[in-house]
């Protein structure tokens, strides 16, 4: 069981570093939106946006999963805190009640 915790760990690790990459890139692509002088340019980067944003969002269903199989029972508590500035883990042992 150690070993699935680990694997699971090590995917929550490229899985929070993947998110604050695309929150990076979400930011450029905004900036470039603001800076775009054309409305066509403009739109070509709204739509960029709008993927950008659902990627985001898988990443985010994914962590969700993989912290829900690692809080079952008898393995390590996890939390994932995420902010603006990007994602951390916190971990502590012992079983959630």
């Amino acid at each position: 069981m150690r070993e699935n915790i680990s694997k699971l760990e090590d995917r929550l690790e490229r899985l929070k570093r993947a998110l604050d990459r695309r929150r990076s890139d979400l930011a450029r692509l905004e900036a470039m939106r603001d800076s775009a002088r054309s409305d066509s340019y403009r739109k070509r980067i709204d739509d960029w946006i709008e993927e950008e944003r659902s990627r985001i969002a898988e990443i985010e269903g994914k962590i969700e999963q993989v912290k829900a199989w690692i809080l079952k029972p008898g393995y390590r508590r996890l939390e994932i805190n995420s902010d603006k500035q990007g994602c951390y883990i916190v971990a502590s042992e012992g079983v959630l009640t």
